[in-house]
């Protein structure tokens, strides 16, 4: 074998004594770093499965990658709840905060998406994903569905009640033509001017 092989075989093999190392006496950094890849790469149930390992020890961070993997799911109510014990082990956690306010956001739940999001900027006031999704949060909190329904009444009744206001005018403005034409009939009328007056 030449040398270069050897050296080759030494650095695959100590390559392998730290994985086998990583994996036995940290195993849960390895979980998170595999689950991480697995997150980048789109595969957010296999990501999920790797967070949980480690989120067994009320791992804060672990329970955040899990809701944040089932959140990609679609999953929004088990996100939500793996956010909120998140926040249970690390409360002072801007990020649990802001993702707590995603998981509220696409439930439909305005107002605690704002309550969380909120709370993400008063712990990072530079958070500017959360001062946009707050801003987003308040808007359509303004416009919600039963209110939209409402707004869109309200206009209707004001296009009523304008159409109203302009067809009474109408007839005002009628009725007034009508009594300055009856006034200018019932006027004496001069006689007629004579050209021929000197």
């Amino acid at each position: 074998m030449k040398r270069r092989d050897k050296i080759l075989l030494a650095l695959a093999i100590a390559i392998l004594i730290l994985f086998v190392a990583e994996l036995i006496f940290r195993p849960f950094a390895f979980f998170t770093s595999m689950g991480k890849e697995f997150y980048k790469a789109g595969k957010y149930e296999n990501a999920e499965k790797l967070f949980a390992k480690k989120a067994k020890n009320h791992d804060g961070t672990a329970l955040s990658n899990r809701a944040k993997a089932r959140y990609k799911q679609g999953d929004f109510d088990e996100s939500a709840e793996l956010s909120e014990e998140a926040l249970r082990c690390e409360p002072d956690n801007p990020n649990f905060y802001y993702d707590r306010g995603n998981s509220a956001f696409e439930a439909g739940e305005m107002e605690k998406a704002i309550k969380y999001y909120e709370e993400a900027i008063l712990r990072n006031p530079d958070d500017d994903d959360a001062r946009e999704n707050l801003e987003l949060a308040l808007s359509k909190l303004e416009i919600s569905p039963q209110e939209q329904g409402q707004q869109e009444q309200n206009e209707d009744e004001e296009d009523k009640q304008d159409q109203d206001e302009q067809e009474l005018r109408n007839i005002l403005e009628a009725l007034d033509n009508m009594e300055s034409r009856d006034r200018r009939k019932s006027r004496p009328q001069a006689p007629p001017k004579d050209d021929d007056w000197w």
